[in-house]
């Protein structure tokens, strides 16, 4: 019994041998050199809130119609992103409770503070003091990618929309920038 035991054992392992050595046959090893993957990956930009104080002059009491704020973009500076990004895009959500609405503008800039890349759009007032949410979605492919991989920095300018109503309320900005890498090169 004890030589069945074995007979049967190595003829399942010999069974097994020939089996994957046919699976194998097939496959063309010259493929691994078209092999790619995507990753994508979320970076957060600039978020703020601001309030009624933000737009009023402390000294004159006037109000500031436009405001910029200016974060760098090092992690553009890096050669591997440098070398495998193929999609970026920038994500922009405001929630207002001003009555008036706002105009937004993105400014990409190089170290000489050249535009490369640009993109705006309206922040919708509220209606009634309560948030209004605006979401704003830019999705950059080459060519215009070559543009922002030059960008070193980028700014917000946000220009007060006035309409006549009192200026109170509240703004709050969120942006984030989802970069998509291609790695072909493993």
């Amino acid at each position: 019994m004890n030589y069945l035991l074995k007979g049967t054992f190595w003829l399942l392992l010999i069974a097994l041998s020939f089996a994957s050595v046919s699976c194998v046959k097939d496959v063309d090893f010259e493929q691994a050199d078209d092999f790619a993957t995507t990753q994508k990956v979320d970076l957060d930009l600039i978020f703020f809130d601001l309030d009624t104080s933000n737009f009023v002059d402390v000294v004159t009491e006037e109000v500031i119609l436009v405001i910029r704020d200016t974060t760098r973009l090092e992690f553009l500076d890096d050669t591997f992103i440098q070398d495998n990004l193929v999609q970026i895009d920038f994500l922009f959500q405001y929630e207002n409770t001003f009555s008036q609405g706002f105009f937004n503008r993105a400014v990409f800039l190089n170290e000489q503070d050249d535009i490369l890349y640009e993109t705006s759009f309206e922040v919708d007032p509220s209606l009634n003091g309560e948030i209004e949410t605006t979401q704003f979605t830019e999705i950059v492919i080459a060519p215009e990618l070559d543009s922002i991989k030059n960008a070193i920095k980028m700014f917000i300018e946000l220009t007060l929309q006035p309409n006549g109503q009192p200026l109170e309320g509240t703004l709050g900005h969120k942006s984030k920038a989802v970069y998509t890498l291609e790695f072909s090169d493993l």
